[in-house]
C-alpha cells in the first residue's frame, strides 16, 4: 500500500497539482481545455508504470498485477479531481470521495467470506467506483478553449512530481528507519505517542487541499503571505499544546502496553508533529508562489535531511536519538520553507 500510495501521488498528485498552480482564474472549468495536463498525466502515468511494477514483483501470488491496477486507479482519481478542487467544487468532491468509501463495505464482507482473496481487490473496486463517477461528472476530457499554462508543462509536473515523492517518503520514512535500526516494538511505541498527531493531519490535509483551491486563483499574495506566515508560526506552539495534553490519554486508552516508553517522548514527538501539520497548512503557499525547480529542491533537501539525520540518530541513540532527530528535522522543514518564501516575496517586491 505504501508503494500504491506514493506512486499515485507521484503522478496525480502531481498532475492536479500543477493544474491548481497555473490557474489564476475562477472561470468556469468546463470552458477551459486539459489537452497539455492530460498528456503530462499520461506520460508519467505509463511513464511510472515500470518502477511501480518492479516494486511489487516481489509480492506474493498475483499481487503485484493488482497493485499497478490500483496505482492506476488511485492516480487516475487524485487527478481527475482538480477541476472541481479549481473551482471550489468540494460538494463533489465530497461525492466521489464518498463513492469510494461506500464501495469499501461489500468487498470487506467479500474478504470475509473469501479470505483467499487479495486485499488489494477492496482498493481496486473502491477507486473504480468513485473514478466511474468522475469520469461521467468531471469536465476533465471535454474540449474548450486553451487556458494559459507554464511553458515547460511536463518540467513542470515533473518537478511538483519529485516534490509530492519528497513529502511522501517522509510520512514512510520513520518506520522502516525505527524497524531497521531499533526494531518493530520501537516503531510501536513511537506511533503510540504520535496517534493524536496523526489524526490531526487527516483534517489537516482536507483544510491545505482546500487552500489550495483558495489560494490557485490569487495573483498576488504578499500581505496575505505575511499573515499566513504569521499563522503557521503560531499555530506550532497552539497544536504543541493541544496534542502534549490529550496524547497521554490517547496513549492510555489505545496502548497501555507502551504507556512508560510513550509517554517518556510525547512532548518532543507533539512538538514535531506539529511542525508537521504547520507545514502541510503551510505548503499551498509554497505551490504557488515558489518556481517548481525552488520547490522541488527544498523538499529534496528536506527529505534528504530526514533520511540521513534520522537514520544517525536512531542508529547511535536509540529511539530517544531517532524522536530528537525526527523533531529536529520537522523543524528544519518548516523553517527552510517559511524562509524561502519570506526570500522570494522580498526579491518580488
Amino acid at each position: 500500500m505504501a508503494v500504491i500510495n506514493i506512486s499515485s501521488h507521484f503522478v496525480g498528485g502531481a498532475a492536479s497539482n500543477l493544474v491548481m498552480r497555473a490557474s489564476t482564474t475562477t472561470a468556469d472549468v468546463r470552458t477551459l481545455s486539459f489537452a497539455k495536463a492530460n498528456g503530462t498525466f499520461l506520460v508519467l502515468l505509463v511513464g511510472t508504470l515500470p518502477f511501480v511494477i518492479a516494486a511489487t514483483a516481489l509480492m506474493p501470488r498475483d499481487d503485484f498485477v493488482l497493485c499497478t491496477l490500483a496505482y492506476i486507479l488511485f492516480a487516475s482519481r487524485l487527478y481527475c479531481l482538480s477541476p472541481f478542487r479549481l473551482t471550489l467544487d468540494y460538494k463533489r468532491v465530497a461525492i466521489a470521495n464518498s463513492f469510494c468509501g461506500v464501495a469499501y463495505l461489500p468487498g470487506l464482507l467479500l474478504l470475509e467470506n473469501f479470505p483467499q482473496i487479495s486485499p488489494v481487490w477492496l482498493v481496486c473496486i473502491a477507486e473504480f467506483t468513485s473514478l466511474l463517477f468522475l469520469i461521467k461528472n468531471s469536465p476533465i476530457f471535454e474540449s474548450g478553449s486553451q487556458p494559459k499554462k507554464p511553458n515547460s508543462y511536463l518540467g513542470q509536473v515533473f518537478g511538483l512530481a519529485i516534490t509530492n515523492l519528497s513529502v511522501n517518503l517522509q510520512t514512510y520514512a520513520d518506520r522502516l528507519i525505527l524497524s531497521k535500526f531499533i526494531g518493530f516494538n520501537a516503531v510501536s511505541v513511537f506511533y503510540a505517542a504520535a496517534l493524536s498527531g496523526r489524526l490531526l493531519m487527516m483534517p489537516t490535509n482536507t483544510v491545505s487541499s482546500v487552500v489550495l483551491s483558495y489560494v490557485s486563483h490569487q495573483s498576488r499574495l504578499d500581505i496575505r503571505s505575511s499573515k499566513i506566515i504569521l499563522a503557521t508560526l503560531s499555530l506550532v506552539g497552539l497544536i504543541s499544546v493541544v496534542l502534549a495534553s490529550i496524547s497521554p490519554i490517547v496513549i492510555r486508552l489505545l496502548y497501555p502496553q507502551f504507556e512508560d516508553l510513550a509517554l517518556n517522548i510525547r512532548a518532543s514527538v507533539s512538538l514535531a508533529l506539529s511542525c508537521k501539520i504547520a507545514e502541510c497548512l503551510f505548503r499551498p503557499l509554497t505551490i504557488k508562489l515558489l518556481p517548481v525547480r525552488l520547490l522541488s529542491s527544498i523538499n529534496v533537501i528536506a527529505s534528504s535531511s530526514m533520511i540521513i539525520f534520522c537514520s544517525l540518530a536512531a542508529y547511535f541513540g536509540g529511539l530517544p536519538g531517532f524522536v530528537l532527530g525526527y523533531l529536529l528535522t520537522a523543524a528544519f522543514s518548516l523553517s527552510l520553507q517559511i524562509f524561502v518564501v519570506i526570500r522570494e516575496l522580498h526579491q518580488d517586491n
